[in-house]
């Protein structure tokens, strides 16, 4: 790593993703702690998360703190600007800004002043997502991108909190251990406006760097590979007179066919559809709401991928369901068994309870832990045959069965 060693690493995530979090984080090939992986019963924004990291991270050392959404071409240069924030971290709270290459209405802007060391100015002003001719100013003027990138000593960022936003720090403070009370007290509250616009410890580090978040469509656009007419796409395309379009489909056997339209997003789930304009994918949060006022498909969300690999749920109706398991090679799944279950092994060799399987086998199982090792150089796929199913929610059933 970088600039700090896995066991340093803690890491706030809902309780829902913690799986895919799990299963990323062993794509690294990296061991972070269980226990440094906090779990947030439900979303509060920066302020909480940011408390409750802090709260859980021993001693009084600097901290980098980082979104998980942005995309950094370049790691090193970026660890460097980290690492010469490190000496001021006794007074300030410092910002790393991204020089901008273009006038953008997405990000957020910082005011920067006169130079306090080498490399590393007062930060005077933050501003929020302006539109295109302020934005075009701003650039003019030589304000940075943030990136919500900080490097801080833990005991100045707490005391600045304290001082700001003393009832959030103080429900922390109360229920440090009880995550689960503590997130159904306080109300959602940023970082950046509760405190970081309010203290006056603030610097920051301007750096060159190819990045970008990755909180919307038209930005993963911009960085994906595309055709000579601006598409980028992930299965077979015909593209009529269609330029910069975007298109995103979870199946490899879909082909997908657009005329006469430019700058678009197509994204297609297991679950639900959407197309829009690239110029508005921040309204996409406005779908989102919707659905979950109406208790759509946000709720059931049908792949949910783990450590080993994942689960996803084919079809499921009152008395019976059908899912999926997928194993890695090498790896080991771990499922709580409650209902009576038929097993049928679709592809590869996997060792079930210690019984070992091939193609076609079927196992009945019911009541217990089933421990299924894939033993074969392929990902193993093994269907579900749930006999009984009272769960209203497949997603909810499904992390009920993975352990850890």
């Amino acid at each position: 790593m970088l600039v700090a060693k896995p066991e340093n690493i803690h890491i706030v995530v809902n309780e829902r993703h913690v799986p895919l979090a799990k299963q990323q984080i062993s794509e690294l090939g990296i061991k972070i702690p269980d226990e440094n992986i906090l779990t947030e019963p439900v979303p509060r924004d920066t302020l909480p998360a940011v408390i409750y990291a802090l709260m859980h991270i021993p001693d009084d050392p600097p901290v980098a703190m980082m979104p998980a959404d942005q995309y950094i071409r370049e790691s090193e240069r970026l660890a460097d600007a980290i690492r010469k924030a490190v000496p001021f971290t006794e007074k300030y709270i410092v910002a790393i800004g991204v020089t901008p290459t273009e006038p953008d209405t997405g990000y957020g802007y910082m005011r920067i002043g006169r130079k306090i060391g080498d490399g590393i100015y007062q930060l005077l002003e933050f501003k929020e997502k302006p539109d295109l001719e302020t934005a075009r100013r701003y650039v003019d003027e030589g304000y940075l991108w943030n990136t919500f990138i900080h490097v801080f000593r833990k005991s100045i960022m707490l005391n600045e909190i304290k001082r700001y936003a003393e009832e959030t720090y103080r429900i922390f403070e109360k229920y440090r251990d009880e995550p689960r009370t503590a997130y159904s007290i306080v109300s959602p509250s940023s970082l950046s406006s509760e405190v970081l616009e309010k203290t006056d410890r603030n610097a920051v580090i301007p750096v060159n760097l190819t990045w970008s978040d990755m909180g919307s469509f038209d930005r993963l656009h911009k960085l994906a590979e595309k055709d000579e007419n601006g598409n980028a796409y992930n299965v077979p395309l015909i593209a009529i007179d269609a330029k910069n379009n975007y298109v995103q489909i979870n199946r490899e056997d879909k082909t997908v066919a657009i005329i006469g339209l430019n700058n678009i997003f197509v994204i297609d789930t297991r679950d639900a559809i959407i197309v829009g304009d690239n110029r508005r994918a921040q309204d996409v949060k406005q779908v989102f709401k919707i659905l979950e006022r109406n208790h759509g498909p946000v709720h059931h969300h049908l792949r949910i991928p783990a450590e080993w690999g994942g689960m996803e749920m084919i079809d499921y109706g009152k008395n019976s369901s059908i899912g999926k398991i997928l194993i890695d090679p090498g790896r080991t799944a771990k499922i709580k068994i409650e209902a009576p279950q038929k097993l049928i092994i679709l592809r590869g060799t996997v060792k079930i309870n210690g019984k070992t399987h091939a193609d076609g086998a079927a196992v009945d199982v019911q009541g217990s832990t089933v421990t299924m090792k894939n033993i074969g150089d392929s990902a193993a796929e093994i269907l579900q045959i749930r006999l009984q199913n009272t769960a209203n929610n497949p997603y909810m059933e499904i992390l009920k069965e993975i352990e850890g």
